[in-house]
Order: C-alpha cells, then structure tokens, then sequence
C-alpha cells in the first residue's frame, strides 16, 4: 500500500514538478483512502526515489531510500521519523531540480501490513540488465517502485530464486522484470511490459501499480507506469486507481490522492484517471499509451 509519482520534465514545468512532490508528501502524511481501509491515513514506513537529470548535455542519476525500523525506536516513533525524514528529502530535492534540463523521477512511500521493513526493503528496487539500443547490447539499471501485491512464492519459483520469502513482494517482481526485459530492444520496452503484465495477472493482488525507470548513462533514461487493479471492492479501487497527468513540458504518473490535490489546487494539468489495464511510456509534455489485455 503506496502513493507515488512518475514524472518526466523539462524547465517550463519545474513549479508544477514541485507542486507533484509536495502533494506525495502531503498525501502520505494523511491519506482519506488508506485510512477508510485501515483507520491509518499514514504512508510512513520508509520511502525512496530515484532521479535521472540531464545537465549540460549529460545524464547523471542519485536515489535515497530510507526507513526508520530496525533503530531503537517504537513504532510509532519509527513512523513519525520517516514522515520528517521524507519531508526533508523532498526539500532538498525541490531545491535540485533547477540543476537539471530535464528530469526523470520516481517516487514512492511505503505502508506495509506483512512485507519486510527497514531501508533495504523501501522502494525503489534496483537491478542490471542489458537492453538492446541500434542494434549493440547496453547495460541499464532497472529502479522499480510498486503499488499493490503479487503471489511472491510463485513468482519466485518461476525463476528459481531462493530466499523470497525473506524479500518482499516487490523485489521479487524487480528480478521477474529484469530477467524477463534482458535482450529486449530499448524501444519495445512498453510493448514487452503490457505482455509481461498480462503473464502475470493471475498472481496479481488488489493491484499491479508500477512506475519502472531503465537508466544508461549513454543513452538517458526511460520511465514508464503499469495501471492494473484487479479488486472489485470499491474502497480498494479508489485506493488503487493509477491516474495518468499531462500538461506543458510535463507527464506522468500519480496516485489517486495525489489526482484529488490536482484538482483542488487547480493546476491546470490533464488528468486521466483509469480502472482499465494500461502501460504508459513518458516524456516531458507526452505519454504512449498501450493497453494490457486480460
């Protein structure tokens, strides 16, 4: 159970992009949706994000992630610390922005029920793979953040991974993600997924909710988004729904209480709300947009 965003901007949207974030933090410091679910409205149980920034001509990257289990804190302590810890990270990030051409981000916050914690298990996830790019192999790393749950074990055993039950469902799935893009053409990476999604819907939970980022320094990064909610509890689905924005020099991903800050401080951005199976592909300004079928 998460809120995140996947943007993809240039300058003409830098307040915009900060406006994204601040409503990340503010939807995680009380969301109405998790707390008619749970009777906590609280994401804080760690968060991470991933940037790929474009400065003189050059692409560069820095994550963070962070959670506060495992110091000698309570939980509610622990809780308390993470939502400072991400308000202070999304400070320092706003501020770096200007830095950067354009941008590629991706970040979440994490509640968990049942999944393992601590900073190691906070998003994004990260693993290597080669893609495809004019025909010649290069390396890309993979950040992989998450909304909703898959049937881990299985998942697992689909690629002999030992020790999933230690891992949570996420990292599991950044492997079955890695492994099963290896080789692909950089340019099929949308239509790999929406194929790859429609393989695994029947060891999908609630919901398939990803933002994925393939980075290499020599080509830039990709950010993409999987919209996939399979609950039909109505409560879950308002949870779950993935919205996909656009305006001048900006798209991307956010989720559904971070679409209701959009529309309340009125930021003039097109918001697309879907419960259909989608996968979207960014740049700053515009999306690809490919359905999932099944």
């Amino acid at each position: 159970m998460c809120r995140m965003v996947a943007l993809r901007f240039d300058r003409r949207a830098l307040g915009v992009a900060k406006t994204l974030i601040d409503s990340l933090v503010e939807a995680s410091s009380d969301d109405p949706y998790l707390r008619k679910l749970i009777g906590d409205g609280r994401h804080c149980h760690g968060f991470g994000y991933v940037l790929a920034g474009r400065r003189g001509g050059a692409w560069e990257l820095t994550s963070r992630r962070f959670d506060a289990f495992g110091e000698q804190l309570v939980e509610e302590e622990v809780c308390e610390r993470n939502l400072e810890e991400l308000r202070s990270a999304a400070k320092s990030l706003k501020d770096a922005l200007g830095e950067y051409e354009e941008v590629a981000l991706a970040f979440h916050t994490r509640r968990t029920m049942s999944e393992p914690r601590g900073t190691l298990n906070a998003h994004p996830f990260r693993a290597e793979l080669l893609l495809s790019v004019d025909g010649r192999p290069e390396l890309f790393e993979l950040y992989l953040s998450h909304n909703g749950g898959v049937k881990k074990l299985e998942l697992a055993e689909t690629l002999g991974l030992p020790g999933a039950e230690l891992m949570t469902d996420s990292h599991v799935l950044t492997h079955y993600l890695a492994r099963s893009l290896h080789g692909s053409d950089v340019r099929a990476v949308a239509s790999r997924l929406a194929g790859l999604v429609s393989d695994i819907r029947k060891r999908v939970l609630s919901s398939l909710d990803l933002n994925l980022l393939l980075f290499s320094r020599l080509t830039g990064p990709v950010l993409a988004a999987v919209g996939y909610v399979t609950s039909k509890d109505e409560d879950r689905i308002r949870y779950y729904e993935p919205v996909l924005v656009r305006g001048e020099g900006i798209a991307g991903y956010v989720s559904s209480t971070i679409r209701d800050l959009i529309v309340e401080r009125g930021l003039g951005l097109e918001v697309r709300s879907s419960r259909e199976g989608f996968v979207a592909l960014f740049g700053p300004g515009t999306y690809e947009l490919l359905p999932v079928v099944g």
